[in-house]
């Protein structure tokens, strides 16, 4: 059961002072002696008011509803719903309620409510009041585009005369549009009980609060963070920064606004100095403006001029704040105290705050002891141990070579997160307390007196507040992987302080508990909204490029043109269908396609063209769907490609692995992990790779032949459909055909096209397209880009751009819009134009220097940028090759650089604004795309790009900005998350090499090949893990008997690594599986 006391009522012994910066708590040293604790600044004295607590325990109404609500994808797609409601009852009640500080009733005046910011444009599509007889039984209605995929967004009630936005705003809510995220671990201490003295355990979310993605790894990684909250404020501050540098911009009565080092125009977060001194007013006015970043300059808090609310000479008797619902409502606890009623009290979890930031059913989880430091004391402390693992580092520490026996099996990925899953000590206690990812944080700054806040570390810290405020600050978990501490060695600083004390004005990470007093307040689920139509998203998912290896018929599923269209203007009535015809839009080879027609009964949009082909003939053609004439515009088109010989794969790993027994999941010593990218040996399009052997025979026909049909075709960043160069590798120029009518027979009939006529009849600028793709007066920028989107998709051969050769984007005349066009960072784009299985390669981060985050990184030479032009020889190995005075290529022939080899094939746009140019000798360029914008909204995108210009050497520039109206080559990857955790088949082999001298014992396997049951001849108690070739972990087992079972492996060649159980050698073994 709860007591309640008006003042601290026991002075306890042994105080402990320590002195440290609200940044890096140091706690005492490692002792169980019931109640140590750190103050790390002076506590004045003074008569303040006594601590109320008159509110009823049994809370009724809506005092306690949520102010976060969760848009749960799962459910929207499994029932078709298509927004939410919100009761605005909460604000009345917690207005009017006398014990959170408010205690004002609300006017009279007329409710309005809008969309105050969102993070991804277009996710709310509509804000609206649905009134009632009495405003307060009024609800919130919120559209959401679900199409956009997962986000925030922040909605405001405003009460007043005006009826608009002009009243004050007197609520708000955050919508969290996401998966279920109540997945969590359950881990506590074994001492938490609810309101009723009834133990529990503790279950936490799989994510923090605003995060979209739970894992540390693999698609969405960046945006795993979760949004930032002042300690006991209810509205998160977002960072408007990804983790990979990517920046994002918010929109909606708060304008556009951006972080304060994007690039361009828009508003910056705003920084308030705190108003008043009084916590009343100072609450009053963060309700009224939710994104105002509040400010103290002195040793109070972002509410308040004092820092606690009675303070006192005798720690024990002050009583802090306590805004989040603490254990003890601001007064000194501790759940191991020898008082009983104290280490009760401490114990039982207080009814959910007002103020709480949290979704129904979940709250902010408390530290059992306000400044104790023992390590059970802490939500995310060491079990059964009250000692202080934040002072000794061999526990709070990881290290390489040595295990921490604190957390044995944790896994840090550095600069990313570290995952606790089935961690435990070295007393089988467990610690898994979930998956970490860095955070990031926003941090005050004093400097001559002015205070201001700065979000950093974003891949470095992780930074958990917890409902509990102590003596000098409130009390949070920090998590460290930061690998660019080289004065702490080559892994750089990896820990976890569970004992930490911080500023309230700083803005850290929440991650949310399931509430064990849930039913004492009430139950208020997400009132879901049905939709009144029923999207089609059949084919969404479809490639836009089908490679022919010697087929003669082609089926191709139409059903992508409509769920695409129904994707980018949900709202928009659908493409008629009545009268769907196929066409071959172009081609440069005219003999490929010998007909084509649409076949399939019932719903028009689920029937296929079918693709009749010639055999034996090669190029490339694109066959496009209109309705009723193919002259009008083309509602999708697919790109055939007729390669002339196997398309290759060559695995390339962009840095080598730092040595490590425990802990370390493939560091690297720089910000980034390796990256394994899988290419093709060719760019799309390209009839033949660049042979090698012409170095050797540059006057063989048909090594002359290859070369020139190696180049392939260009793109816009971001565009689904290819753009001819007209000019084979070497500079002889080329025709292509474009279809013009199809008979009944589907055969059809082409007119020639040469670059000449293509830039006269196939160019545009943004000033004519703007025009055809007729924007309404009430569009913004990004309706308006999506509306260029689907004009690019209907005039798949236009190339459009802005009459400049310098950065500009030609899907809007501003920068940065759109960046998701070729998914970096997600699964693959509807827009991508790779083949199935295949995607535009991605960067880990999107800086255009740094190292490591490029696929074409060149690990061996760690002291570069890889934004920086690098020679082509010393730096990469490579060699440009010429014959007869004309550019053919570059060739990289490094056995510790292999990426292929690249035709000299210009770039469109470069050099004048719709043509091609760099396709000579002294003016040799290429350049190949990545899926990623570059940081800062600047409107750059990432490209690697080599090229002799103006006379000078050739050199290479592993990824650096370009503009995306360039036309550039794409050489397509294997279709896999950007980084998963592993390592590929070339860095795989150096790795066999290297460490295969720690094996004690040369196992043998047989049989080898083998069909199910593979022996080893050893007694010993081994297992195996199992990799494929591209480095990916297959399979786990235990020998028993010295036998294991592989009938379940495909056939293949995997990479076997044997171990003794318990020891971290292994023995290498190739596994030939039948």
């Amino acid at each position: 059961m709860k007591f309640l006391y008006k003042t601290a009522s026991y002075l306890l012994l042994n105080l402990i002072f320590v002195s440290a910066s609200a940044q890096e708590f140091v706690p005492p040293a490692d002792s169980f002696n019931g109640e140590s604790f750190q103050i790390s600044q002076p506590i004045s004295e003074g008569e303040f008011p006594s601590l109320n607590l008159s509110e009823n325990q049994n809370s009724t109404g809506y005092l306690r509803a949520p102010n976060s609500y969760i848009y749960n994808l799962d459910l929207v797609e499994a029932h078709q719903y298509s927004g939410l409601k919100i009761p605005v009852k909460k604000a009345f009640d917690i207005w009017e309620s006398p014990d959170w500080f408010l205690n004002e009733a609300l006017p009279l005046g007329e409710l309005s409510a809008y969309l105050f910011w969102e993070d991804i444009p277009g996710l709310i599509e509509e804000v609206e009041m649905e009134s009632a007889s009495n405003p307060e039984n009024s609800k919130i209605i919120v559209k959401i585009n679900s199409n956009k995929g997962k986000g925030n967004a922040v909605v405001s009630l405003h009460l007043g005369s005006h009826g608009n936005s002009e009243d004050p705003i007197v609520w708000s809510w955050h919508i969290w549009v996401t998966d279920n995220p109540s997945n969590g671990v359950s881990f506590g201490q074994g001492l938490e009980t609810d309101l009723n003295g009834t133990p529990f355990e503790p279950h936490y979310m799989d994510r923090n609060l605003g995060a979209i993605e739970s894992e540390i790894l693999g698609d969405n990684w960046h945006r795993n963070a979760g949004l930032l909250y002042q300690w006991g404020r209810k509205d998160p501050i977002p960072s408007m920064v990804n983790k990979d540098f990517s920046f994002y911009e918010l929109n909606g009565l708060v304008g556009y606004m951006r972080n304060r080092e994007g690039i361009h125009f828009g508003n910056i977060l705003p920084e308030v100095n705190r108003p008043y001194a009084d916590i009343s007013d100072n609450l009053k006015y963060s309700v009224r403006n939710p994104i105002d970043y509040l400010i103290n300059e002195d040793s109070g808090t972002w509410f308040s001029s004092q820092q606690y609310r009675v303070p006192h000479s005798n720690p024990q008797e002050v009583i802090a704040w306590d805004l989040w619902s603490d254990n003890r409502r601001g007064e000194n606890s501790n759940a191991n105290s020898s008082i009983p009623e104290v280490k009760e009290d401490s114990r039982s979890y207080e009814l959910k705050s007002p103020y709480d930031p949290c979704p129904n059913g979940w709250r902010i989880p408390s530290y059992l002891g306000r400044v104790t430091t023992n390590n059970n004391l802490s939500p995310w402390g060491r079990k059964n141990s009250g000692g202080n693992d934040d002072t000794n580092p061999s526990r709070n520490s990881f290290y390489p070579h040595t295990e921490n026996s604190a957390i044995i099996d944790a896994q840090v990925h550095s600069g990313l997160g570290i995952d606790f899953t089935d961690a435990y000590d070295s007393n089988s206690n467990s610690r898994d307390i979930g998956k970490f990812p860095m955070t990031g944080y926003y941090v005050r700054y004093l400097q001559n007196g002015t205070a201001r806040v700065v979000y950093q570390d974003e891949a470095a810290i992780a930074a958990i507040w917890s409902a509990t405020y102590a003596l000098g600050g409130a009390r949070y978990l920090r998590v460290v992987t930061d690998p660019m501490r080289p004065d702490i060695g080559e892994f750089g600083l990896n820990q976890i302080m569970i004992n930490q004390t911080t500023f309230s004005m700083e803005a850290l990470a929440v991650r949310c508990m399931k509430d064990p007093n849930h039913l004492h307040i009430g139950d208020f689920p997400t009132e879901y909204i049905s939709a009144t139509k029923e999207y089609f998203t059949d084919g969404l998912q479809n490639p836009n490029s089908y490679i022919i290896q010697g087929e003669t018929e082609l089926l191709i599923p139409v059903n992508k043109a409509f769920s695409a269209y129904e994707k980018l203007f949900p709202n928009e009535e659908n493409l008629p269908n009545d009268q769907l015809v196929a066409n071959v839009y172009w081609t440069d080879n005219p003999e490929m396609v010998h007909s084509l027609r649409l076949i399939g009964e019932g719903d028009s949009r689920q029937k296929l063209i079918r693709v009749e082909l010639n055999p034996n003939q090669k190029g490339n053609a694109v066959v496009s769907l209109h309705n009723g004439s193919v002259n009008n515009p083309v509602y999708w088109s697919w790109h055939l490609w007729a390669a002339a010989d196997e398309i290759q794969k060559i695995t390339y790993v962009n840095q080598e692995i730092l040595p490590a027994e425990y802990h370390f999941v493939n560091a690297t010593g720089s910000e980034n992990p390796a990256l394994t990218t899988v290419f093709m040996d060719r760019n799309l399009g390209a009839l033949h790779d660049l042979p090698i052997e012409i170095k050797e025979y540059p006057e063989l026909p048909e090594l002359l032949q290859e070369v020139e049909l190696s180049g392939g075709l260009h793109y816009q960043w971001g565009r689904k459909d290819p753009i001819p160069s007209f000019r084979y590798v070497g500079g002889k120029e080329y025709e292509i055909y474009k279809g013009v009518s199809v008979d009944s027979n589907g055969i059809v009939s082409y007119s020639t096209l040469n670059q000449l006529n293509h830039q006269n009849q196939f160019t545009e600028t943004y000033s004519e397209y703007e025009t055809a793709f007729r924007p309404n007066a009430s569009d913004d920028k990004h309706k308006k880009a999506d509306k260029v989107l689907q004009y690019a998709v209907q005039n798949p051969l236009t190339y459009l751009h802005h009459s400049t050769t310098a950065n500009s984007d030609w899907i809007s005349d501003e920068f940065a819009l759109l960046p998701e066009r070729w998914g970096h960072g997600l699964d693959k784009s509807i827009y991508d134009p790779c083949p199935e299985g295949w995607r535009i390669p991605d960067t880990f981060r999107v800086y255009e220097n740094g190292r490591g985050s490029s696929p074409w990184y060149n690990g061996e030479k760690l002291g570069s940028l890889q934004g920086n032009p690098q020679f082509i020889g010393s730096h990469y190995g490579g060699s440009f090759f010429h014959h007869d005075h004309q550019a053919i290529g570059w060739f990289f022939t490094d056995n510790e650089y292999e990426i292929g080899h690249f035709p000299t094939t210009g770039m469109i746009g470069k050099f004048s604004p719709n043509s091609i140019g760099g396709t000579s000798i002294n003016q040799a360029i290429t350049g190949i795309w990545t899926a990623a914008l570059t940081q800062q909204l600047k409107g750059h995108a990432l490209a690697m790009s080599i090229g002799r210009i103006d006379g000078s050497d050739h050199k290479m520039i592993a990824t650096g900005n370009t503009s995306p109206a360039y036309g550039l080559n794409v050489r397509c990857a294997i279709d896999r998350p950007r980084y998963e955790g592993y390592v590929g088949e070339d860095y795989f082999n150096l790795s066999i090499r290297d460490f295969s001298q720690n094996a004690k014992e040369n196992f043998k396997i047989f049989p080898n090949p083998v069909k199910d049951i593979l022996n080893v001849s050893s007694k010993l108690n081994l297992r195996i893990e199992i990799y494929n070739l591209e480095g990916r972990l297959i399979k786990k087992e235990i020998f028993q008997n010295s036998k294991v079972n592989l009938s379940d492996l495909q056939k293949g060649v995997y990479i076997g690594l044997i171990y003794e159980n318990g020891k971290n050698e292994f023995t290498t073994v190739k596994i030939i599986k039948e």
